[in-house]
Order: structure tokens, then C-alpha cells, then sequence
């Protein structure tokens, strides 16, 4: 089965598994940060991003709800993209368990204008909440995988202030490649960034939150009130480390194939793609095929051996790594050409709705 429905399936390397298996004969940490392999994972992420340090936690969701929970009081305010994961996909745990109040904002192609971001700014008074936090998103999934670079942040820096700017990175390294700048670029203009190890870098779990010690002491406090203080983590924390260091440089070939998957949906009848949106892994669009409904599309794919999200408006999602190689890719973009049919102009390359 060829499953493109999300990275967060791809199988970890041999050389992950060969460190976890490393790991479980090693040194334990019985303390909250105590693990030597966890401590070598947090030190290189931090460095990475350019923070004073970070925190190795389960999932990239905890790491925005905790970056919110040391920010944001309760009944202050946060703005957020209103096409944001951590707006959309998060269970609406920011106002559920931090109490926050969230500001949601337009944005174009996964940018909030910088003076709408100005407009919606406030001090605080006793019947307006004062706005705490920015949060942005990079690489945007809901805009199609767009890697927004460090100048807009830089824009949306000059305006913020002092209001804390926070980054939900989840794909930030994805972002990095396809815009061949550092990691630590796109995150210059953030007190705190958050990103997945389990997603294009293929670890078996994890994501990092990364600020100033002063931050991350309070988020470690906040962790283990949400029960994140896993142990013991020696031998995810491995794998992250070799994630981290062997699984970056290779991001460009899963934006190549997600390219390559585009391109042949926009010369299929019947889909609307804005190909220019497809900068990373993330291949987005929407079906409106005069034969076939979204649950017949995703049924004769599922017989091909070939399986995406798609919802019942025919808006689809659709994502690449490592897992999938040239012959997937060949065997995919077949597949799509033999059920879907030429579009009446193949010459043309459909654009449609971004989100």
C-alpha cells in the first residue's frame, strides 16, 4: 500500500533503530531531563534554531499548548492564522486548557498581512484582554506546504513589538531545504518554535520545543502537569538525535515527488491545483470530476493500492517522504492519470483554491 495520507507515517531508518537499540543498554535518566541521550537531542536542537535551549516532548501539539500555557494568561489574547493547525487540528486545547482567547486573522498564502497583525495588537484595558502572543505556521499545511521566509517574519517582528512571536515549525525543516536557508534563519525572528521529529525527518515519535532556559524550565514544570513527562525516553530521544542529523539534507527529494504528483493532477480533468503552491511535501487541491465523487475517487485509488485524505467536498490532501520513492511516485501519478483522464486542455495547469 502506497499511503501518502500523512508524513507522520514514515518508517524509521535503520540507523534510528540500530541507535534505539543502542540506547536500551545504555544509561537511563531517572530525573524529567536526566536521560544523556534526551540532553544530546535538546542541545542540538536548540543550537539548530539558535535558542538557549529546548525540550524533547511526544507530539508537536503539546509543544504549541505548552508554548501558549507559558505566554499567554488566562483570558489573553492570542492571534493565530484563522487556516492554522493549531486553530483547526488542535481540539481547541489553547482556550480548553490554557484559557487563552484566540484572535483568528486571514491570511494569503499562510501570511497574516503584517499591518492587520499591527491593527489587532492591544495593551489590555479592563474590558479588552491584552494580546499576548503571535503565532504563526511554517511550512502552512492548509495553504499547500508553502515555506514562508525569514523577511516576512522579519516584517511581522517589526510590527509585533514586544508581543511574543511564536512559531508552530512543524515542518520548518521542510521549509529550510525548499527555501535553501537554515532552520535557524526562519526562526530568528521567534522567542519559541515548536517542530515535529516524526513527520519528513522520520523519527518514531517526538517533536522539540526550543526559547529562552527561562521558557523551557517553565514548560518542563508544564509538561508533566499534562503528563508529558515521559520516561524512560533514551531510546526515542536516539532516533530523534539521528533524525536530526541524517534526514534534513533529504527533504528535497519528497518536494521533488510531491512536484511531480502536482504537475499530473494539473494536467488531469476534473481537479482544481495551484501547482505554485506545492513548495514542499504537501500536495493540495480539490476534485470536481464530472464522473467521479470524492468517495469513488478515493475507492478505485484504494483498489490501485494507493491511499490519500480526501473529504467528501472533494478537497484533498496528499503527502510525500521518504518512504516514497521514484516507482511510488511513478506508480501514483499513473494511477491518477488512468482514473481521472486528461484534462480537455492538458496544456493547462489549473489553479484553484490554495487552503
Amino acid at each position: 500500500m502506497i499511503d501518502l495520507r500523512s508524513d507522520f507515517l514514515s518508517s524509521p531508518t535503520a540507523a534510528m533503530l540500530a541507535a534505539m537499540a543502542e540506547a536500551a543498554t545504555g544509561e537511563k535518566g531517572y530525573g524529567p531531563r536526566d536521560d544523556p541521550h534526551q540532553r544530546r537531542l535538546e542541545e542540538l536542537a536548540a543550537d539548530m534554531l539558535g535558542k538557549e535551549d529546548a525540550l524533547f516532548l511526544p507530539t508537536c501539539m503539546m509543544a504549541n499548548l505548552l508554548a501558549v500555557m507559558c505566554v499567554a494568561g488566562r483570558g489573553e489574547a492570542v492571534i493565530l492564522d484563522a487556516a492554522s493547525h493549531l486553530l483547526n487540528s488542535e481540539s481547541g486545547a489553547i482556550a480548553a486548557i490554557a484559557g487563552a482567547l484566540a484572535l483568528a486573522l486571514p491570511s494569503e498564502r499562510g501570511r497574516i498581512p503584517p499591518a492587520q497583525i499591527a491593527e489587532t495588537l492591544h495593551p489590555g484595558t479592563l474590558q479588552q484582554p491584552r494580546t499576548a502572543m503571535l503565532v504563526l505556521e511554517n511550512t502552512h499545511n492548509k495553504a499547500g506546504g508553502i515555506a514562508n521566509g525569514a523577511d516576512y517574519y522579519a516584517e511581522a517582528r517589526a510590527v509585533a513589538g514586544s508581543c511574543w512571536m511564536h512559531l508552530d515549525g512543524s515542518r520548518i525543516f521542510n521549509a529550510a531545504v525548499a527555501l535553501d536557508c537554515g532552520a535557524r534563519d526562519l526562526a530568528r525572528s521567534f522567542e519559541s518554535v515548536a517542530f515535529s521529529l516524526n513527520k519528513g525527518l522520520a523519527a518514531p515519535a517526538g517533536a522539540i520545543l526550543a526559547g529562552p532556559a527561562s521558557f523551557i524550565g517553565e514548560a518542563t514544570r508544564l509538561r508533566q502537569q499534562l503528563g508529558g513527562g515521559w520516561r524512560p525516553v533514551g531510546m526515542l530521544a536516539a532516533a530523534g538525535f539521528v533524525a536530526l542529523r541524517t534526514m534534513v539534507g533529504r527533504l528535497a527529494d519528497d518536494h521533488a515527488r510531491a512536484r511531480r504528483i502536482a504537475e499530473v493532477l494539473a494536467g488531469c480533468a476534473g481537479v482544481d491545483i495551484d501547482v505554485s503552491s506545492v513548495q514542499t511535501n504537501i500536495v493540495r487541491g480539490r476534485l470536481r470530476h464530472e464522473r467521479l465523487d470524492a468517495e469513488a475517487f478515493r475507492s478505485e485509488l484504494e483498489a490501485r493500492g494507493i491511499r490519500i485524505q480526501i473529504a467528501a467536498d472533494g478537497a484533498f490532501r496528499l503527502v510525500t517522504y521518504h518512504d516514497i520513492d521514484d516507482d511510488m511516485t511513478g506508480e501514483v501519478c499513473a494511477s491518477l492519470r488512468g482514473i481521472l483522464g486528461p484534462a480537455e486542455n492538458s496544456g493547462t495547469k489549473h489553479r484553484g483554491e490554495g487552503r
